[in-house]
């Protein structure tokens, strides 16, 4: 006998008793839920959402603020388009502009 399973779509393989509850799942930002794997370990109170990945800059201000920059230093950023706040991607600071803690 030759050893053989039934071959499930993905929609099929969504409704499968062993992977109920179990499939993670986020939302996108124009409200889409995307759903996804189950994670490869089973852990109580398992985790079934995950946030959305942030935009390229969307945490550059909080993050180079807990580096020590300043409002003013972050604002000048900014202003010379070094920085963006998940507009666009994220320059590299130049040298040229101020330091840390001013």
């Amino acid at each position: 006998m030759i050893p053989h399973a039934v071959i499930n779509s993905i929609e099929q393989v969504c409704h499968l008793a062993a992977l109920k509850g179990k499939l993670m799942m986020t939302t996108a930002p124009d409200g889409r839920t995307i759903h996804m794997q189950p994670l490869a370990t089973e852990m109580n109170g398992e985790l079934t959402e995950l946030s959305f990945t942030p935009k390229c800059g969307d945490h550059i201000r909080s993050t180079l603020s807990d580096a020590g920059y300043s409002a003013a230093i972050l604002e000048e950023l900014s202003a010379a388009g070094i920085i963006s706040c998940g507009r666009r991607a994220v320059h590299q600071i130049t040298s040229g502009l101020g330091s840390a803690s001013q």
